[in-house]
């Protein structure tokens, strides 16, 4: 457990510097398949995570199509997204190409932030 906090932590500190770093944006919409770390987002006034059930697709017991709606939503928003970001720190989210595969399906740009604290 304390390993997760500390990759919360970091991933926060990250969205903090992306916030500073684009204070015209408004609101980051921030899509992960951890509720965890949604739940500690949604505090942040410069945040939006799109509502829904998470669950990840990998580990879903249900074969209901809710429990991909979300994970769907997350997708085509990211395709329309005038840029997307995909946080890589240590051993977490090195191999997700879920805002890569969104993005260029969109066509819009996208950067890998490996750390920025």
């Amino acid at each position: 457990m304390e390993e997760k906090r500390y990759y919360i932590e970091k991933s926060l500190a990250c969205l903090e510097q992306l916030h500073m770093r684009h204070p015209q944006c408004h609101k980051i919409v921030v899509t992960t398949d951890s509720s965890i770390f949604l739940e500690a987002v949604k505090s942040l006034s410069y945040v939006y995570v799109i509502p829904g059930r998470l669950e990840h697709m990998d580990c879903a017991v249900v074969d209901d199509y809710e429990v991909h709606l979300k994970t769907f939503l997350d997708f085509m928003i990211i395709t329309k997204a005038e840029k997307s970001y995909s946080y890589q720190y240590g051993k977490m989210y090195g191999a997700t190409k879920f805002a890569l595969t969104a993005a260029l399906i969109g066509n819009n740009e996208y950067e890998v932030v490996k750390d920025y604290v």
